[in-house]
């Protein structure tokens, strides 16, 4: 197994008011925090000015064999959170595929090589 870290950003929309969005957001953490196999989970969120400029970004790490399995652990992972704290996946298909993933190896060797070295400076 290997460590990856992951960063899942996505836009999301609600009717609700700001204050109502942040503190699912927040809950969604929270059961982040209570999953297995999920690693330091954090969020980043930028609200904007009306409900459609929402994006939040999600990041963990988690064990897995693969980068692609790594990435659905952690796409699995928040649809879990967001369904515990009764919230709304509809569309989510959607929000995989124009939301950003990124998924990075934790071992340095693992990094390119440029990358590995600027890690040690």
């Amino acid at each position: 197994m290997n460590r990856y870290g992951l960063d899942m950003a996505f836009l999301i929309s609600s009717e609700a008011d700001t204050d109502v969005v942040e503190k699912h957001l927040w809950a969604v953490l929270d059961h982040l925090h209570e999953l297995d196999g999920v690693i330091d989970p954090d969020l980043l969120a930028h609200l904007g000015k009306g409900q459609n400029d929402a994006k939040v970004v999600y990041t963990m790490f988690v064990d897995a064999k693969t980068p692609p399995e790594a990435l659905n652990a952690g796409l699995v992972a928040v649809r879990t959170a967001v369904h515990a704290c009764e919230g709304s996946t509809t569309g989510w298909e959607d929000l995989f595929r124009t939301g950003e993933q990124t998924v990075r190896p934790t071992d340095a060797e693992d990094l390119d090589g440029d990358l590995a070295g600027a890690c040690e400076a």
